[in-house]
């Protein structure tokens, strides 16, 4: 099918409007993602709120069944760089004071099923937290994340993938 014949089955089907910036609104006046209801469409299911669609080939505009990819938010997060609120300066760390002493927290999750897989470890460094979370991160979702860049990171990295 077209994906000018997706997109307006989808327009239709859905009561939605085009804004002024070319985002789509529902008769709630809620953004929906077009790339979900296309996916819900070529797919005839319902997708839950713990996951998003992406275009594989990065174009938002190709609505092929081919190019949509249904992957949990979490690994969406995990695919994302580093915020600026991030204090630690690592993604997936956050600091953690106790007294006179700070703790560095790796946090690290992922969609199992109907279950939410949360790992959690502490260490009295960030650069100890970051190669942690690196580890993990790519244990969960392959090489395609957002790694810290710290120099273990890359022996950690091929302990993993045995290069």
């Amino acid at each position: 099918m077209d994906n000018k014949i997706i997109l307006s089955k989808i327009i239709k089907d859905n009561s939605l409007v085009i804004t002024e910036d070319g985002k789509y609104k529902n008769s709630n006046n809620e953004f929906i993602s077009v790339l979900r209801l296309a996916y819900e469409l070529h797919n005839n299911i319902k997708i839950k709120s713990t996951h998003c669609i992406i275009a594989i080939d990065s174009n938002p505009e190709n609505l092929q069944k081919e190019n949509l990819l249904m992957i949990s938010t979490l690994h969406k997060n995990a695919m994302s760089p580093l915020t600026s609120s991030n204090k630690t300066g690592y993604k997936g760390v956050s600091a953690i004071k106790r007294g006179n002493k700070t703790k560095y927290r790796a946090t690290a999750s992922k969609w199992v099923g109907d279950f939410k897989l949360v790992v959690k470890k502490e260490f009295d460094s960030a650069i100890d937290a970051a190669i942690y979370y690196n580890k993990i991160i790519v244990e969960f979702y392959g090489s395609k994340v957002y790694l810290n860049e710290v120099e273990d990171s890359f022996k950690v990295l091929d302990d993993i993938f045995g290069e």
